[in-house]
């Protein structure tokens, strides 16, 4: 098992790497990044925001994991009951279903996240297959440009 680490910044690199050094059996690399972190990966646990989706696009069998503090988390889940939300990862809420398992706080067990990842490494097709219509989804290959003429369009009304 080899873990692969993205980290967004360096200060946030140098958090992890002194937070593993207190677990010497764990051999990770820590690369610039979630792309970085999933180019090469087999399936990656990943923190629920757009790594998720960019994992999904790229072909990598993802767990989605969201943990915060309590506070948030009562706050989280009140908004998340009003709005009548069902998923937190973006890949699950543009197809409307659950394709990438979700992990949220107390559901975040290292049992529970390691139960995931065996599931997914005995048949990363599965997943996969269900992603599928995940790009056709997001829409056409111009929707940026699309988003952008037409916010453009409303400001100058």
């Amino acid at each position: 098992l080899e873990l692969v680490i993205g980290a967004a910044s360096s200060a946030l690199a140098e958090r992890v790497e002194a937070h593993l050094r207190r677990f010497p059996g764990i051999h990770a690399h820590i690369v610039g990044g979630a792309k970085a972190a999933l180019e090469n990966a087999d399936a990656a646990w990943i923190a629920s925001g757009t790594a998720v989706l960019e994992a999904a696009l790229m072909g990598v069998p993802s767990i989605l994991l969201y943990v915060t503090s309590e506070a948030q988390a009562k706050m989280a889940r009140r908004m998340y009951a009003k709005i009548g939300g069902r998923y937190l990862g973006l890949p699950n809420l543009v197809l409307d279903r659950a394709v990438i398992p979700e992990f949220w706080q107390e559901e975040a067990t290292g049992s529970a996240l390691a139960e995931a990842m065996r599931t997914i490494l005995r048949d990363p097709q599965a997943q996969l297959d269900d992603l599928k219509g995940l790009r056709a989804a997001l829409g056409p290959a111009d929707a940026l440009e699309q988003c952008a003429r037409f916010a453009l369009d409303a400001a100058a009304r």
